[in-house]
């Protein structure tokens, strides 16, 4: 009896990118590759969208690498973007205004060595929030937003400089300093210049990172996370105790999400912590194929952003041999999936301004990551494609005769999209389709038109070939100011029997 003809759908792609199998052991609903492209809530694939240099601004003169990043919240109804850069720090006001005065700012000489980090406090000093920065070089700096420059933080003597900063309880905390790498110090409430000779607590080994949640202060170090958390007794005011046995690496790679959890890097991924005694990686799909592939040496200087409107941490790290952070690999609390890498560019810095992810170049500019254009930095193309899985619809002993594939898509303009199918280690001849036609309307009423986008979907038809139980397609577009959101796939087949087997002893 003749093999009936068949069909399998790929996508809608809700679980994200999986680069620890192989294509054939990737899920209909996977993907086993991408580049620059992410997935939206209902699990299509979309071009990113461009970066920018931020406000159109053009490079700090002598092109700086941009080192820190702040949206300063003065009051609570007015900010400041403030930036480092070289030997200086500025904040904008319809251009890069120079707020250095006398204070000493050592340049970036290697690597990524001299970034800030940057915390606003609650103190309402004249009416406003002050900003203090740290690089854990030079001693830290204070700014009052009706100051025409910034200062030097007044620390009483006990230290000079800090790694690490964090506001939290009404206290300015500052860790691993040049007294002591296993100290954090506590300043006293709602006063920043003044630390109490006693005001500290060990943590026993460097500090990495210090952050904080609602509950409790948390304090990493490469072996464990220490918290320390309110008493309400003013004789000992706060009781330190260690609640994990791994913490992380990078103090700026170490984010807060919704619910007091916390992420972080460690040299082999991405860990959630949830302030138990566990510690819980999140970056299995990452193994093997992509994890392997950073820069070991230099993950100590990846730094995230937590995008909250879409529940995104973006991680920006060093691929293959490069010392600079070079991709950005792109987490999804919400769904608990991966997408990503985006490229094409190298970050040393990066922060949430205007509610969406910015990051600082080496080139002395700050780029907004997500500008509304589909190109990168004015008018560089960005290079896309993903690649879907290829489960075996019949089994893997039946051989297929593939037919046709029917990508479903968005309607977002006269574009042409390239469409490559990989079956039996072969790859066959590429295929157009214009993402432009007439379509059909989808249910108005089922769709968040923000998340969703266009409720004009579209179908089109590519050839397919060859002979084989599994087949992969991948989507491509490179060309400036073009875009596209692929919905998922149909890949028709008919089965012509039984793959032949080799018998035993027979090679």
């Amino acid at each position: 009896m003749p093999y009936q003809g068949g069909s399998i759908q790929l996508g809608p792609w809700t679980e994200g990118v999986v680069y620890n199998r192989p294509p054939e052991d990737v899920a209909a609903n996977e993907l086993s590759g991408m580049r620059n492209c992410r997935i939206n809530a209902a699990g299509a694939v979309e071009k990113r969208k461009g970066f920018a240099s931020f406000n159109d601004q053009s490079a700090i003169s002598g092109t700086p690498t941009v080192t820190g990043a702040h949206e300063y919240d003065y009051t609570s109804s007015a900010s400041h973007t403030v930036i480092t850069a070289g030997d200086k720090i500025f904040y904008y006001n319809s251009g890069w205004t120079d707020i250095t005065g006398s204070v000493t700012i050592t340049a970036q000489t290697a690597g990524d060595d001299n970034t800030f980090s940057f915390v606003t406090t609650g103190e309402k000093s004249s009416n406003n929030n002050r900003m203090v920065a740290t690089n854990g070089v030079n001693p830290p700096i204070v700014w009052n937003a009706s100051d025409a420059s910034v200062s030097v933080l007044g620390l009483d003597s006990r230290f000079t400089t800090a790694q690490h900063i964090a506001w939290w309880d009404n206290r300015l905390w500052c860790a691993n300093t040049d007294a002591d790498d296993n100290r954090i110090w506590r300043s006293n409430i709602l006063d920043i210049e003044t630390w109490g000779a006693t005001d500290f607590y060990n943590v026993g080994s460097a500090i990495t990172a210090i952050v904080p949640t609602q509950s409790y202060l948390a304090i990493h170090t490469e072996d464990g996370i220490h918290t320390l958390t309110p008493t309400g007794n003013a004789s000992i005011p706060f009781q330190l105790q260690q609640t994990s046995q791994a913490g992380t690496i990078s103090s700026r790679a170490c984010i807060t999400l919704p619910n007091e959890r916390q992420v972080f890097v460690r040299p082999d991924g991405v860990y959630m912590w949830a302030g138990s005694e566990e510690i819980n990686k999140i970056s299995y799909a990452l193994d093997d194929g992509y994890w392997p592939n950073l820069n070991a040496s230099r993950l100590k200087k990846t730094h995230a952003v937590y995008y909250p409107s879409v529940n995104e941490v973006w991680f920006f790290v060093p691929e293959g041999s490069s010392s600079r952070m070079n991709q950005c690999i792109i987490y999804n609390e919400r769904f608990n999936i991966w997408f990503g890498p985006y490229d094409n560019f190298e970050r040393c810095c990066s922060a949430l301004i205007n509610e969406e992810p910015h990051a600082g170049g080496y080139n002395g500019k700050l780029y907004d990551m997500v500008s509304a254009g589909y190109n990168d930095d004015g008018n560089q193309p960005i290079e896309a494609n993903f690649t879907t899985g290829a489960p075996a619809p019949s089994g893997s002993d039946v051989s297929l005769r593939w037919l046709y594939g029917r990508t479903f898509f968005d309607a977002v303009g006269n574009y042409n999209l390239l469409v490559t199918q990989e079956s039996g280690g072969l790859t066959a001849s590429a295929n157009l389709i214009n993402l432009e036609d007439a379509g059909f309307e989808l249910d108005v009423d089922s769709l968040n038109q923000g998340k969703l986008g266009t409720l004009r979907m579209i179908s089109a038809d590519t050839d397919l070939s060859g002979y084989d139980s599994q087949c992969t397609l991948n989507y491509n577009n490179s060309v400036v100011d073009q875009h596209f959101r692929i919905r998922r796939s149909t890949m028709v087949y008919r089965p012509i029997g039984r793959m032949r087997r080799a018998k035993s002893g027979v090679s």
